[in-house]
């Protein structure tokens, strides 16, 4: 935590680049199975890790929607494959509430190894 602090105030004082993790970018359903998930990275190039991610929530009309699988489709996108097919509107969340699943988080290939930040959008 302390290296993250320094960085920080590295950053404010104009020494260092960036200072915090990808951000979601924008989301986009590709089927009723598949969501992709589009990163904007900020010091790094690339995430970890490449299968097995944690933390992503799908809701339908405020039920959990059962999630298959969660991976590095390249540099810039996650996907979500999912058990059922999505119809309608839907939320996703990423690290969201107060016990999220971070078991397996997006980490940037930074020299910091920033998180990804929570994350929640409608996904028509």
């Amino acid at each position: 935590m302390g290296r993250r602090v320094a960085h920080t105030v590295l950053y404010i004082l104009g020494e260092a680049e960036y200072y915090r993790g990808p951000e979601v970018a924008g989301v986009k359903r590709i089927d009723e199975l598949t969501v992709d998930v589009r990163l904007s990275h900020r010091g790094g190039t690339d995430f970890t890790p490449d299968s097995g991610i944690s933390g992503w929530e799908i809701l339908a009309n405020e039920t959990l929607v059962p999630i298959a699988e969660v991976y590095r489709h390249d540099p810039q996108t996650i996907r979500i494959m999912l058990k059922k097919p999505l119809a309608g509107t839907a939320t996703i969340r990423y690290m969201y509430g107060a016990m999220p699943d971070a078991s397996n988080p997006v980490l940037d290939n930074s020299p910091m190894r920033l998180p990804l930040e929570e994350y929640q959008s409608v996904v028509q």
